[in-house]
Order: structure tokens, then sequence, then C-alpha cells
């Protein structure tokens, strides 16, 4: 079983060709089989508990507030960039690691 602090990882493919959901989903995998309660988003994540309105002006806050319970539930939350770098869900996962404390940025590739 871990015995780290909460991180926050986002996960950022250095071009469009790298397989950042199967690096992600392996990563995720590694560190449920050591005992780390491990939380995996990705856009499609956020939009299915959000709805299609999840990144919209008034969304921010509900995202804002629903990513907050995420990471206080979970030891690790992954954040999966899968979108282009100026998308916003990309340019959410990138603010939530800065604005955590301890994170980590993970490029793969």
């Amino acid at each position: 079983m871990l015995t780290a602090t909460a991180q926050t990882v986002a996960i950022l493919p250095i071009n469009r060709h790298v397989p950042v959901t199967e690096f992600a989903l392996k990563l995720l995998n590694a560190l449920e089989s050591i005992g780390a309660p491990t939380s995996y988003l990705n856009q499609a994540t956020v939009m299915q508990v959000l709805g299609r309105h999840a990144f919209s002006r008034m969304g921010t806050l509900k995202l804002a507030g629903w990513l907050a319970e995420t990471e206080q539930k979970y030891r690790i939350v992954l954040y999966v960039a899968d979108t282009a770098i100026s998308a916003p869900w990309t340019q959410t996962c990138i603010r939530q690691v800065r604005s955590a404390r301890p994170s980590s940025f993970v490029e793969p590739g």
C-alpha cells in the first residue's frame, strides 16, 4: 500500500501520435495493483458526469467543485489530456495540477 500523500497527475502527450489513453490506463492499473485508490479523468468522463455544458462559463463552477471533491476522495487523480492543447479539458488538466500540491506532470512519448 502506498504511504505517500495525495497526488494529482497530468498526463500530457508530447504530440498527437502518442497513445496517451493506453499509457494512462496502464498507469491506472499499476497504481491500483499496489493499493492506491486512483481516479482516471478524461474529457469523456467529465462530459458523462457533468454533461455537455461542463466547460461552459456556468459549467466551470460545477466542474471545479466536482474536481475538488474527486481529489479529496482519491489518493491519486490522473488527469488525462486526451484533447488538443488549446482545448478546455487539456487546459483544465494543466490548471488542476498546477494548483495542487504535491503534483506531477507525466509526458509519455
